[in-house]
């Protein structure tokens, strides 16, 4: 059960924040920033489903309270379970996949936190296991702040300003002091090729796409494109193409009456069989009863 004080956040802010957590089609994530505090801070309650790799002009970091979200980038696959948290870097291309799961996010903005630290448009963070083991009171440390900035905001209480600002700092600068790290601007200019690929298949993931196909487009050797693809997302290009028509084949079966086997078929997934198989894998239950449940809670709603 979700503590008090995160009930109560999650009542405050849910409505007023969590339309607002949107990509638009190029996949580049729209921050919106909480206006008195010059960040982001917001609770996330998601039902089990899958995010396509996108990226964001903020430091993210994100705290599990319920449920366990995974999540894929650069070579790494990191698995987070109940105040276990992950911290991503500005334009760091990232999925992930995730039971239902409720987390405590903030999203500090490239422009904020540059007047503060030199080139943090380049940090990227060595959570692995070996290091948070390593250094297990700070990242203690970092869980508990990031909790009690929720309760400092909840309250705001006279001095709330200054209070959250200094365990925001306090917050960034034990993160970045203890599991920071510079990326090499080659690997940015790496990543910016694969954001092309990345747009293309957003735009384009119902057609006929084939790893040769793309290859050629976007002047890859295909056996590159396959490894260097799967090291940054963590899963292979094909996965990731099914992965992505799966998340708008759920998006029609929650929110439209259509025909199951259409709606399959519309976004691009002609193998039924095979997308019945993939669909029960990532979602855990069959596209009928995702349909049926939706189709109850409006009834209910109404």
């Amino acid at each position: 059960m979700l503590d008090n004080i995160c009930r109560s956040f999650l009542s405050d802010n849910l409505g007023r924040y969590d339309k607002s957590v949107m990509f638009d089609e190029k996949r580049h994530e729209i921050i919106t920033n909480n206006q008195d505090v010059g960040v982001r801070m917001f609770i996330s309650q998601e039902n089990e489903g899958f995010k396509a790799l996108h990226w964001h002009h903020h430091l993210e970091i994100v705290l599990v309270l319920e449920g366990e979200v995974t999540f894929r980038f650069a070579k790494h696959e990191v698995h987070l379970k109940k105040n276990e948290f992950i911290a991503i870097g500005s334009e760091v291309l990232h999925s992930s996949t995730n039971t239902a799961n409720t987390s405590l996010v903030l999203q500090v903005p490239v422009s904020y936190l540059e007047m503060y630290w030199a080139n943090c448009d380049l940090l990227a963070f060595n959570l692995s296991p070996g290091a948070r083991e390593k250094m297990a009171p700070q990242y203690q440390h970092i869980v508990v702040t990031l909790r009690d900035m929720t309760q400092i905001y909840i309250a705001k209480e006279p001095g709330y300003l200054l209070q959250f600002t200094s365990y925001l700092m306090d917050t960034l600068y034990t993160l970045i002091t203890t599991y920071g790290i510079n990326t090499a601007p080659e690997k940015v200019t790496n990543q910016s090729r694969l954001k092309e690929l990345l747009r293309y298949l957003n735009d384009h993931y119902d057609e006929a796409l084939s790893v040769k196909g793309l290859a050629t487009k976007f002047h890859y050797h295909p056996d590159y494109l396959s490894r260097h693809f799967k090291e940054q997302a963590g899963l292979s290009l094909t996965r990731y193409l099914y992965q992505l028509r799966l998340e708008h084949i759920y998006h029609d079966l929650v929110y439209l009456d259509d025909n199951i086997k259409d709606v399959f078929v519309r976004h691009g997934i002609t193998n039924q069989k095979m997308g019945l198989q993939l669909f029960k894998e990532q979602y855990a239950q069959t596209p009928l009863q995702i349909h049926k449940q939706a189709q109850q809670l409006q009834k209910n709603n109404k």
